[in-house]
């Protein structure tokens, strides 16, 4: 199972040295991953997620191939649930 960290949207703010609106403004192009929901009032990225997108950026991706990471990275977030489900079934099972 891989490590998973969540990081606060201050925090993926200054590692991707973005403003609030601009954030924003990225998620609803298509060009950011959205975040995801820790409680009624709390939410927060996957780190890897954020660290993919810098790493594109840095590789000089175009607009297009950034879309298509998001929807890839969002799109793994449901294989990270059930690989997490699998393992612990499969403890369930040796337990038994």
């Amino acid at each position: 199972m891989q490590n998973i960290s969540i990081i606060r949207p201050t925090e993926a703010r200054v590692v991707t040295g973005c403003t609030k609106t601009r954030m924003w403004s990225l998620q609803q192009e298509g060009l950011m991953v959205k975040p995801i929901r820790l409680g009624p009032r709390s939410s927060g990225y996957l780190k890897h997620e954020i660290d993919a997108l810098i790493a594109a950026r840095a590789a000089g991706c175009e607009d297009a191939e950034l879309i298509n990471l998001v929807k890839k990275l969002e799109l793994k977030r449901k294989q990270i649930f059930d690989d997490v489900m699998a393992e612990l079934n499969k403890h369930e099972a040796a337990e038994v």
